[in-house]
């Protein structure tokens, strides 16, 4: 499921953003640092605006960190820049996940 974004708010002291979202029922929460604010696009920019409009993408990425079992239960989660950059190369879509002991390839999105 789709998550979807209850409120997004921009901190102009340290440059970095918070997202709370609600996906399958649950209320989550998503820390994005200055620099994963920067990577996302270019140019880069660490502000409010991008942060808007990268909210759903950066929601996408913490919700990758469940999948490949970094905290599967997590409720707060942190994107950063390395995270953004696997993204963007599509280390998500390419990782092998492993399956009763058996690996076998993600399903391609």
């Amino acid at each position: 499921m789709t998550p979807v974004v209850v409120r997004a708010r921009f901190d102009r002291r340290v440059q970095s953003g918070h997202i709370l979202f609600v996906q399958s029922g649950r209320t989550r929460e998503v820390m994005v640092s200055r620099r994963a604010l920067l990577s996302v696009a270019s140019p880069p920019l660490a502000d409010e605006p991008r942060l808007l409009e990268y909210a759903e993408t950066f929601c996408s990425i913490a919700l990758t960190q469940t999948v490949l079992d970094r905290n599967p239960v997590a409720e707060t989660f942190l994107v950063t820049a390395n995270d953004v950059m696997n993204w963007l190369r599509g280390w998500r879509s390419t990782r092998p996940l492993a399956v009763d002991g058996a690996k076998r390839s993600s399903v391609q999105n």
